[in-house]
């Protein structure tokens, strides 16, 4: 998007497949079904895989983040990254 003038930065986030695993166990995401919960819990499971695998796709300049910092020091790294202010 250099052309328009528009910066654009590519991040990523690498998490440990055990990691995303329990989070995603740690999730309802329909809380009044069970078991549609667990379908969408094995959906998300199943395409770990191709998303792990996807990182090796990624453009060249991506920063890549350990997902497993807590939330405000990960927002602390792109921002500065960005050159924003938090």
């Amino acid at each position: 998007m250099k052309d328009t003038g528009i910066d654009v930065h590519h991040f990523f986030l690498k998490v440990s497949r055990e990691v995303l695993e329990e989070r995603i166990d740690g999730r309802s995401f329909t809380p009044d079904d069970p078991e549609q919960d667990e379908r969408v819990r094995r959906w998300c499971k199943d395409r770990i895989e191709a998303c792990v695998a996807a990182a090796d796709a990624l453009p060249g300049d991506t920063v890549f983040l350990d997902g497993e910092l807590p939330p405000r020091e990960l927002a602390d790294r792109m921002l500065a990254r960005v050159g924003a202010r938090a």
